[in-house]
């Protein structure tokens, strides 16, 4: 080989080394390989930078922040949580300019160590793990053994549901480790390709909601080809009148999946899935048969009895073998031959999936894998329940495994198990009243702060009747939220709370204390915006703070003057419509359903 050849080779090998190094820098950030990212064996890095004002003002995000309406979506306008930018490095490598924000319904909310979600492409389009296109992290809030998800969405998969992959990942935030979290797949267009092979179905996300006349209309369309048209007809045979018409229901839904699906949230003791508790699933329109299959979501709070919270509201029975309150499986397991085909779903389900000596091996696993990993609100949560329920350890999550089969059996054993009558009604909104009128006021930053009554006039219906307020009068101040777990020692001042005009009084039939209350866009009153502004809030009775269960309201207020400083003059007028939460755990606390 002559000298000349020999450069040419050596030039060639050394332009090919410096582009396998630097074409990551030069081209976006380097690839993430996929099945690494849920490998369950190990414990995942991620690290995530972000100004720090940002990040307290996004820990600090809550449900309440758009008014009450947001909690249990009585307006659907209100997004509690929005994205912010930051960096992530997973496992060293990194990936600039992603979107980060908040994540959780209720349970799960925590200002120090909240469930996030990373969106890759928000800023930046870029692909940096082969078509995942977020990262979904979940801070174990009620799952202090942090196993739930873990081997929860294992069980799913093994049984032939099709659920997220799951692993473990350490997080840290601006340097401050934040413990363990669990890093579950999103149920997004890739997971349905993945899946389904073919992602151009209709996805709906199911909260605290189900197939129900009323309540439908709620489910959250996370694809663009929403058609609720079979949805509606699912929630019409659901609802009507006689026996459920299992053939034309199956021509809707994969009855085979369903059953699959159902027998696990049982196995599982999931009191906060779907067939329990109308809540935390995924519904996708699968294209290759036009039938809905259900998706497993939220699957934090398993490996318990009892039922969860909700579990008797009403002086319902629960079955541990059979969880029957949503909809679709009380109405099925009243259906001739269903009894008998879910017995013979949970058997094949127990003999493919839910191999004990494995499943211990694994809660022995992973014990050993996050020791000394936990953040110190992990350890505390371990010592302290919530939600009237044990707190989820790794003990506990062991005799679960132990004892389960037997206790699933034995109901089983002898014939159809007994469930409740009927299904739970799902939480939805009635209008009520309305409210309009005109007010002058001055801002305190006292929440004691004493009623005035400049200039309040107020026009008030409930359920038909005009409502005369005595004493009635004004206050402006900011709105006194609950916390989401302890603060931390970083926690530092927190950021100024959304306001509120309340309107307070007795009614005069019956001398009963009534506030009503308009939660407003601070800074909207803070500059005194003229155009019309959207509010949000609560009509409340007695002296609660929160007014559950209560009646939401929501519309909006017109200023003439505003400000936000001790005193400031603030007039306007508004006008809110007044729904009322009906249905799911508000029949509960009334007392039965409505």
């Amino acid at each position: 080989m002559s000298s000349r050849v020999a450069y040419r080779s050596a030039f060639r090998l050394m332009a090919v080394f410096v582009w396998c190094v630097l074409s990551p820098l030069w081209c976006g950030a380097a690839e993430l390989d996929p099945d690494a990212l849920f490998d369950p064996g190990r414990l995942l890095e991620v690290e995530i930078t972000l100004p720090e004002e940002d990040w307290d003002q996004l820990r600090r995000q809550t449900r309440f922040r758009g008014g009450f309406g947001a909690m249990f979506g009585s307006d659907p306008a209100d997004k509690p949580f929005t994205y912010f930018k930051g960096d992530v490095t997973i496992d060293g490598v990194a990936v600039g300019s992603v979107g980060v924000r908040k994540k959780g319904f209720f349970g799960s909310l925590d200002e120090t160590r909240p469930s996030l979600k990373i969106k890759f492409d928000k800023y930046v389009d870029q692909d940096p793990a082969a078509g995942l296109d977020k990262l979904t992290l979940n801070n174990n809030k009620q799952d202090a053994s942090v196993l739930s998800q873990l081997l929860a969405y294992r069980v799913f998969n093994d049984a032939g549901v099709h659920a997220p992959r799951c692993s473990l990942a350490l997080v840290k935030v601006n340097g401050r480790p934040l413990g363990v979290y669990s890093n579950v797949e999103s149920v997004t267009a890739p997971f349905l390709k993945a899946r389904f092979g073919d992602d151009s179905g209709a996805l709906y996300e199911g909260t605290v909601v189900d197939f129900h006349p009323r309540a439908v209309e709620k489910l959250e369309a996370k694809t663009d080809q929403e058609n609720r048209a079979d949805a509606k007809r699912l929630a019409e045979l659901l609802e009507g009148e006689g026996g459920l018409p299992v053939e034309e229901l199956s021509t809707l839904v994969d009855i085979d999946q369903f059953l699959r699906f159902w027998a696990v949230e049982s196995l599982l003791g999931f009191w906060d899935g779907y067939t329990q508790d109308q809540n935390n699933y995924f519904v996708y329109d699968d294209p290759s048969d036009g039938r809905y299959r259900f998706i497993p979501w939220g699957a934090d709070v398993c490996f318990t009895t009892g039922g969860g919270p909700f579990a008797r509201m009403g002086g319902g029975r629960h079955s541990e073998a059979v969880h029957a309150a949503a909809m679709l499986p009380n109405r099925l397991y009243h259906s001739d031959g269903i009894p008998a085909r879910y017995k013979q779903a949970m058997l094949n389900v127990l003999a493919s999936a839910w191999e004990e000596e494995q499943l211990l091996a694994e809660v022995d696993r992973v014990e050993q894998l996050v020791d000394g990993q936990l953040h110190e609100d992990q350890l505390a949560s371990a010592r302290s329940g919530g939600w009237g329920i044990q707190p989820l350890t790794t003990d506990r999550v062991r005799e679960f495994i132990k004892g389960r089969r037997e206790v699933v059996m034995a109901e089983l054993e002898d014939g159809p198990v007994e469930v409740a009558k009927k299904p739970r009604v799902p939480m939805h909104t009635v209008e009520v009243g309305a409210a309009s009128g005109s007010f002058t006021t001055h801002w305190s930053d006292d929440p004691n702060a004493a009623q005035q009554s400049d200039q309040l006039k107020l026009a008030l219906t409930l359920n038909g009747e005009e409502v005369t307020l005595e004493e009635a009068g004004v206050v402006a101040q900011p709105l006194q939220m609950p916390r989401f777990g302890p603060p931390g020692p970083s926690d530092g001042p927190a950021p100024a709370p959304p306001a509120t005009i309340e309107v307070r009084g007795r009614r005069a039939s019956d001398d009963q204390r009534l506030t009503l209350t308009l939660v407003i866009d601070r800074d909207a009153l803070a500059a005194g915006k003229t155009e019309p502004i959207r509010v949000s809030g609560s009509l409340r009775e007695g002296a609660g703070q929160f007014g559950f269960p209560g009646q939401m309201l929501t519309g909006t207020l017109t200023l003439t003057s505003g400000g936000t400083n001790e005193g400031d003059e603030i007039a306007g007028a508004f006008e809110a419509e007044i729904v009322e939460m009906r249905g799911g755990m508000f029949d509960g606390m009334r007392g039965g359903p409505r």
